[in-house]
C-alpha cells in the first residue's frame, strides 16, 4: 500500500513539473482521468497483495495441521512400520547360512563297514561232483560276510564366494572266512576259504555351496575319482571220495585267486544340509556318482595249474548316505563332528569279469578342524 502511494504522488509530481515546459497545460477532464486510473492500479495493487496474505495464511495453515497429525501418531505405530519394511528388505536379500567362512579344514573319521560281493557258489567250485552240492549252496555268501575298519581323510579350502576345493581319501580292509561240508557213505569233503578285500579310493572336488533358505542349502561338486581295489580268496579242500567198498580216494586241493582293479573318471556329489533348530545342529544328505575306467588284472593257482589274464574294466559306482552334525565354536577354529551311514554300489559293465567285490554299506564318524 505504501509503494502505491509513493507511485502515484511521484507521477503525478512528474506530471505538474513537466508538462508545462513542453506543452501547453492539461485540461481538468485529463487530470482527472489520470487519477482515475491511478486510483484504478492502486486497487489492483491492494486486491493481489490481500490474496498473497490468503494463501500464506491457508498454507500456514496445513502445516500446523500436518505438524498435529505426527505428534499424535503412536511411536509403537512407527516402530511397527519401520520393522515391517525391514523384514520386506530381509527377504529381497539372499540369507546366510553360518560357518561358510572362509579358511582350510582337515578331518579324519574311523568307518566300520561291510563289503557286498556277488558270491560264489559252491557248484562252481566242484564242477567234478556236482551230484554231491546242495543246492543253493554258496562258499562266499553275504549273510557271512565279516565288517571291517577303515579310515578317511579330507583336507579343504572354503572360499569366500562359496566355493570349495577338496581332497579326500577313503581306505578299508575286510576279511572272512567260509566253511562248507559236505557228507554222505561215498563222499566226505571239507572246504576252507578266506576272502580278503582292500579298498582305496581317492576323490578330487570342487564345489559350491548353494543357499535354498534360511536353514537349508544344497552343495553341489564335480572332480575326478580314482580307485584301487584288491580282492583275495584262498581255498583249502579236503576229503575222501569212496565210490565202492573195496577202493577209497584220498582228496586234498588248494587254490588262490586275485583280482585288481583300478580305474579313474569323472564323479559329481548333491550334499543337501538342513539345520532344524537354527543352530549348530544339522542333518545332511549325500547322492553321488563315479564313472571309471580302467582294468581288471586276474590270477589264479592251485596244485596243478597258474593263469593269468587282463582286460579293460568299466565300472559305475552309486553312492548315498546320511547323518547328523554338530559345530562347536571357538576363539581360535570350529570343530565340526558328524556321524552317519553310507553305501555304494558297483555296477561292472563287463559280464565276464573276475571281481566278486560289489561294494560296501557302514557306518562311519568324523572329527573336523576349520581355521
Amino acid at each position: 500500500m505504501k509503494n502505491s502511494s509513493i507511485k502515484f504522488l511521484v507521477a503525478f509530481t512528474s506530471l505538474l513539473l513537466i508538462t508545462p515546459c513542453a506543452h501547453a497545460a492539461p485540461t481538468n477532464e485529463q487530470l482527472y482521468l489520470m487519477i482515475l486510473d491511478l486510483k484504478k492500479e492502486v486497487l489492483e495493487s491492494k486486491t493481489r497483495e490481500k490474496d498473497l496474505h490468503a494463501n500464506l495464511d491457508k498454507a500456514n495453515a496445513e502445516l500446523g495441521n500436518a505438524k498435529k497429525q505426527l505428534g499424535e501418531l503412536p511411536k509403537t505405530e512407527l516402530i511397527l512400520t519401520a520393522v515391517k519394511q525391514l523384514d520386506e528388505i530381509k527377504k529381497v536379500e539372499e540369507p546366510k547360512i553360518p560357518n561358510t567362512k572362509e579358511g582350510f579344514s582337515i578331518s579324519a573319521g574311523a568307518l566300520y563297514v561291510m563289503p557286498v560281493t556277488r558270491g560264489i557258489s559252491a557248484s562252481s567250485i566242484y564242477t567234478n561232483y556236482p551230484a554231491i552240492v546242495p543246492i543253493n549252496s554258496y562258499l562266499i555268501d553275504d549273510r557271512k560276510i565279516s565288517y571291517g575298519p577303515g579310515f578317511q581323510v579330507s583336507a579343504d579350502y572354503q572360499a569366500k564366494n562359496n566355493l570349495d576345493y577338496a581332497i579326500k581319501f577313503k581306505h578299508f580292509e575286510s576279511t572272512s572266512n567260509f566253511s562248507f561240508q559236505y557228507s554222505d557213505t561215498y563222499t566226505n569233503l571239507a572246504d576252507n576259504l578266506s576272502y580278503t578285500v582292500n579298498y582305496n579310493v581317492l576323490d578330487l572336488e570342487i564345489g559350491k555351496l548353494l543357499t535354498l533358505s534360511e536353514n537349508t542349502s544344497l552343495r553341489i561338486s564335480g572332480g575326478l575319482r580314482s580307485a584301487i581295489m584288491n580282492e583275495k580268496t584262498i581255498m583249502n579242500s579236503s576229503g575222501w571220495t569212496n565210490p565202492n567198498t573195496y577202493y577209497a580216494t584220498s582228496y586234498n586241493y588248494n587254490a588262490d585267486s586275485k583280482t585288481n582293479f583300478w580305474g579313474i573318471g569323472p564323479r559329481i556329489t548333491a550334499d543337501p544340509t538342513w539345520k532344524p533348530f537354527s543352530n549348530n545342529f544339522r542333518v545332511f544328505g549325500s547322492v553321488a556318482s563315479s564313472f571309471l575306467m580302467g582294468q581288471q588284472n586276474a590270477s589264479y593257482g592251485d596244485d596243478y595249474i597258474t593263469m593269468s589274464a587282463r582286460k579293460d574294466s568299466f565300472v559305475t559306482m552309486l553312492e548315498a548316505g546320511s547323518g547328523l552334525g554338530y559345530t562347536i565354536k571357538t576363539n581360535s577354529a570350529d570343530i565340526d563332528l558328524k556321524t552317519g551311514y553310507q553305501l555304494e554300489h558297483w555296477i561292472v559293465t563287463d559280464q565276464t569279469n573276475n571281481l566278486i567285490f560289489r561294494g560296501y554299506h557302514g557306518a562311519y564318524g568324523v572329527v573336523a578342524i576349520k581355521y
